[in-house]
């Protein structure tokens, strides 16, 4: 059986500010490291560190290393030679906007919930994901925070607000008339919307940074299952991780067998696959920082793609082409908008052909 440490560290989070136009992604990365190459890989973090550090640093912090260009290589090579020695890299990408959107779309037009004879939401996940693009695109600042509150603090004031919101914005009619069944059948959704369920509890899923968690585990229990493995995982010390990281872990590992629901991802158990999880701090646990890293890059790299910025330098150009690898072996996953994606897409063209 192979055995893992796998660190945790994240990037973008504002909590329950989910429109902080400075930091518009969510972003967790996860650095599985073998445990037989544990001690080579720190190693390898510190020879890479003490290179290139100043004086007063005693460890490598992304934000700061990202900007220097020696640095930059530094962390470039420390994520390559890592890699060489069997390191597993995994990304989740949430961006806030579409999040929102998203889960308004999910909610307030799900015909089992609202009573509405109109059916095209349902089984066409398509559609669903074309209106939260519009809704995403569309929608100023103010109405999607009045839709974000109604995701974060859900009463009846907040859903009606968020349903006036979303009707301003409506891409077509047949949107507004469902609205207008939603906001007939209020009540009755929003007691669906906060029974508590056996499974996952208090509404877990609604924040980026928990949502993101599950999202991560998940692609690191499917590591565990195809490498016939486990693992602990060790996250950064964060006090809004540090309480809702570990209730994860509770729900997860009491799920008996792998879930397949049709049209939706599949959930893996982290049953004897993730054997635990506890926070660290980056200076006692090194190799936080090399998640550090991953999270941060891809967070600095993905905001240029969001501006349609293709201006990267060779540090970026790297980990474009690592994560364009990530995404097409299923361990990057993306909560964002289309427009994102084809961006995204069209980054790791014009790096590839740099090459």
């Amino acid at each position: 059986m192979k055995r893992y440490k796998t660190y945790i560290d994240e990037a973008g989070n504002t909590g329950d500010n989910l429109l902080d136009l400075k930091q518009p992604l969510f972003v967790m990365g996860a650095v599985s490291i073998p445990m037989e190459k544990h001690t080579q890989a720190e190693l390898v973090r510190e020879a890479h560190f003490l290179a290139v550090k100043e004086k007063e640093e005693t460890e490598i912090k992304a934000t700061k290393w990202y900007k220097a260009p020696k640095k930059r290589e530094a962390i470039k090579l420390m994520l390559d030679e890592l890699e060489k020695f069997g390191a597993e890299y995994h990304v989740v990408v949430v961006e806030k906007r579409f999040m929102i959107s998203g889960w308004a779309v999910n909610t307030f037009f799900d015909y089992y919930n609202v009573g509405s004879d109109d059916m095209s939401f349902v089984n066409d996940a398509e559609k669903r994901k074309l209106v939260a693009d519009h809704y995403e695109q569309n929608c100023p600042d103010e109405d999607l925070t009045v839709i974000g509150k109604a995701l974060r603090e859900p009463t009846r004031e907040t859903y009606l607000s968020a349903i006036d919101a979303l009707r301003r914005n409506a891409p077509e009619q047949s949107c507004k008339e469902i609205l207008e069944c939603v906001e007939h059948n209020v009540d009755r959704l929003l007691e669906v919307e906060t029974e508590p369920n056996e499974m996952f509890a208090e509404n877990v899923f609604h924040s980026p940074n928990l949502t993101g968690f599950a999202t991560l585990g998940n692609l690191v229990a499917k590591m565990c299952l195809d490498e016939q493995g486990e693992t602990a995982l060790i996250f950064d010390d964060c006090n809004l991780c540090n309480e809702a990281f570990p209730k994860l872990f509770d729900i997860f590992k009491n799920v008996e067998e792998d879930i397949q629901i049709p049209g939706l991802p599949p959930i893996y158990t982290w049953k004897n696959r993730i054997l635990s999880v506890q926070k660290g701090l980056s200076h006692a646990q090194p190799l936080l920082q090399a998640a550090d890293v991953l999270a941060t890059s891809t967070d600095k790299v993905l905001q240029k793609c969001m501006e349609d910025n293709m201006n990267f330098n060779d540090y970026e150009c790297g980990i474009l082409m690592l994560l364009a690898i990530l995404y097409g072996e299923g361990n990057l996953w993306m909560v964002t908008s289309q427009k994102l994606k084809q961006h995204f897409g069209k980054a790791t063209r014009i790096v590839s052909q740099l090459d």
